[in-house]
């Protein structure tokens, strides 16, 4: 983070702003977390969509009764 301020006639609180800039490293490393949570997401929604369901259905063919409580 980069803070820059006005001369040193100028300098009061109303006058200073605090610029964000943004470097070609965290640029990557978001790139590089999109990526890893998009296959988390793909893994959880494999898990969610597939087997759990198949699981419960395994459980009631066996005489297992599942129940949801929040």
């Amino acid at each position: 983070m980069v803070v820059a301020r006005g001369g040193a006639a100028r300098d009061t609180a109303a006058q200073v702003f605090v610029r964000v800039l943004t470097t070609a490293q965290q640029v990557a490393v978001n790139a590089g977390f999109k990526q890893e949570l998009a296959a988390v997401a793909a893994e959880y929604k494999k898990i969610v969509d597939g087997d759990a369901p198949a699981f419960v259905e395994l459980l009631k063919r066996n005489g297992v009764v599942t129940e949801i409580v929040p």
